[in-house]
């Protein structure tokens, strides 16, 4: 069954399918990032404190405030299931999700 969706005037078509796959692969996107900053994370403050580098602690804890961020996107996108008629409100849980990052 299709369903339009309107966005800006432009009419865009997609399956309860289609719906599904962006789903996960918006979740696998995220996940891998996570991962990836989470490794980030432990080897910047590893090396800022074997090299006794400030310079490399506070990359660590911005990679940190990354991590910390991908974990409230994924948090943000379970809230965010929303049915065709609540559209207007889609964003406001993506908006309000990235505002701690």
């Amino acid at each position: 069954m299709k369903r339009a969706i309107f966005v800006r005037s432009k009419t865009i078509v997609m399956t309860e399918l289609d719906k599904k796959i962006r789903e996960k692969e918006i979740y696998r996107v995220t996940l891998v990032g996570s991962f990836v900053n989470f490794l980030l994370v432990i080897f910047k403050f590893l090396a800022g404190i074997a090299g006794h580098s400030a310079a490399m602690l506070a990359d660590a804890v911005h990679s940190l405030s990354d991590f910390i961020t991908d974990v409230v996107v994924i948090r943000t996108r379970s809230y965010c299931r929303c049915d065709s008629q609540f559209l207007y409100y889609a964003g406001f849980h993506q908006a309000a999700g990235s505002l701690p990052g």
